[in-house]
Parts: structure tokens; sequence; C-alpha cells
């Protein structure tokens, strides 16, 4: 019976020393209803740049995907601390944070930027206490791009079209009668590639990608999808 107490005893301490947290963050992309992840220590480039005057949201979904519970501390008197050119740009709404992630379950937060924020290049460092063994604090920074009111229109208005779409080899082609600056290709983890002043480009990326046209009627945001 010791013997059994013993090996009892044992197993218990040894199913408390792998009992862990795991959290992973992600950011939800509405433009291709998608969440893509933000590693700790990671970088991510939203492919869609927000028009000045105007307001965009980021979701992100905090997930604990151990075996005991994910808790999150506050530093000062926030669980999110924000840092970078964004900073005071940025709205946090961690509203739905109480503190404590159970195993496999989740929760959000949102930055929101503001309609007055000028046009330009930005980014958001963001840093989350925690008691994951291995990713205390977990850290991100997400970038993104403000730009002047009148510099996104659409394929349409800018009277050009791209195809084909789906592409097999990524081989595109940019057909219309505009001036091409410059093409931005993004896949869903912000990897990108540029072409310079070309109308026909060939992408190296698979899956469902971003193409930005810089054109003389303004910037052109396309999704599209090569096989």
């Amino acid at each position: 019976m010791k013997a059994l107490y013993t090996l009892v005893f044992i197993l218990f301490f040894a199913f408390a020393a792998f009992a862990q947290p795991e959290m992973d963050l992600f950011i939800y992309v509405p433009e291709i209803s998608s969440n893509y992840p933000l590693a700790d220590g990671g970088t991510q480039t939203s492919p869609f740049p927000v028009p000045q005057g105007t307001v965009r949201t980021f979701t992100f979904t905090i997930t604990n995907s151990g075996s005991s519970d994910l808790i999150l501390a506050k530093t000062g008197a926030e669980y999110v601390s924000l840092s970078g050119t964004a900073a005071g740009e940025a709205i946090l709404d961690e509203s739905n944070i109480t503190g404590t992630v159970a195993s496999g379950a989740s929760v959000t937060f949102t930055l929101s930027s503001k309609a007055t924020t000028p046009a330009g290049n930005y980014s958001i460092s963001l840093s989350i206490a925690n008691n994951d063994a291995n990713e205390n604090p977990y850290n991100g920074t997400i970038k993104f791009t403000v730009s002047a009111p009148t510099s996104v229109v659409s394929a349409e208005a800018a009277g050009i079209s791209i195809s084909p779409n789906p592409s097999i080899d990524g081989r595109i082609s940019i057909n219309g009668n505009v001036l091409i600056e410059k093409v931005m290709v993004y896949d869903v983890n912000g990897t990108s590639e540029e072409f310079a002043g070309a109308a026909t480009f060939h992408t190296r990326q698979k899956g469902l990608l971003i193409v930005h046209v810089y054109t003389n009627k303004g910037i052109v945001a396309e999704k599209i999808r090569v096989q």
C-alpha cells in the first residue's frame, strides 16, 4: 500500500510539473475573414492601408493551448502595455479580459486607430505579462500605414483590372491605361514582395494574397489567389 501511495504521489507531482499554460496571439483581418498569428517577439504588417479620417480596429485573440490556466498580469493599470510610434494613436479596449484564460479557451481585446492620425507609417508594440514559462512577457509588433484621404481608390475608379484570378503559376497582369509606379504583394502573414513599375509581375507566394497597385490615380488594393 505504501508503494501505491508513493506512486500516486509521484504521478500527481509529475502531472503538476507538466501542466503548463501555453499562450498564443492572433490578429483578425476582416478583409479576408481570417486570423493570422503574431508570434512572441514577432512583427506583422497589415497589408491594408487605413485611409486618413477613418478608424481601423485591430482585433486580437489570446488563446491558451496549454493544460493549465493562463494568468494575465496587469502592468500598471492595464493587461496590454503599448509602445512604439503609434502607441499614442491607438485606443485600447481590454474590457473582455478578466485575467484568467482557462485551458483551451480564448479572450479578445482590440486596438483602434484614431480618425485624426496623420498619414504615415506606424508601429505598435504590445507586451503582455503572463505565467507562460517561456513567453513572459509575450511581445509582438504590428505595423500599418495611414494613407492620405484620396490615395485609396477602387480598381474600377482607377480603370484597371488584375488577371488572371486565380492564377496557376503566380504570373499576373494589370490591365488599364494608367501609370504604374510599383506593385506590392502581401500574404496573410505580412510577407511582402515589391515590383517596380511593372504591368506584369510574377509572385512566388501562394494562397490568398493582397496586391497593392500604386498608380497615378491612387492606390488600388485587391485580393488574388495563387494556386
